[in-house]
């Protein structure tokens, strides 16, 4: 198992109107600042990279943008109502939590077989 992959994360994933939670170990998380450049503004934003090993999601798992990811064992729920909706469990859980926007299935890979989240 590579060195780098000593974290745990909770997904949040929304199926129809019903959320369901899954916490994975053994999973890699980085997070960054970068800055955007948009005509002659600047701006700094957050960055989120998580791989999940295949090993330890199983062959079932996907993702989609605006799913939740928290770095650690989150045990909020989502429920769709106040105080538990997504935005609020996502702002409970800054910086340490994102919006997925990218999601790629890399267990075609003949070695380090993951699931790639980005936000």
């Amino acid at each position: 198992m590579n060195p780098n992959y000593n974290q745990t994360v909770t997904v949040f994933r929304k199926s129809g109107s019903a959320w369901s939670r899954q916490v994975f170990e053994n999973c890699f998380w980085k997070s960054g600042i970068v800055t955007v450049q948009n005509n002659t503004e600047a701006s700094q934003t957050n960055t989120y990279t998580v791989r999940i090993p295949l090993e330890t999601a199983g062959s079932e798992f996907s993702a989609s943008p605006g799913d939740v990811v928290v770095l650690g064992e989150c045990t909020d729920e989502i429920t769709g109502k106040s105080p538990n909706t997504a935005s609020e469990v996502l702002r409970r859980n800054k910086p340490n939590a994102f919006l997925v926007s990218a999601y790629s299935d890399n267990t075609s890979y003949l070695m380090a077989k993951h699931y790639r989240l980005g936000g």
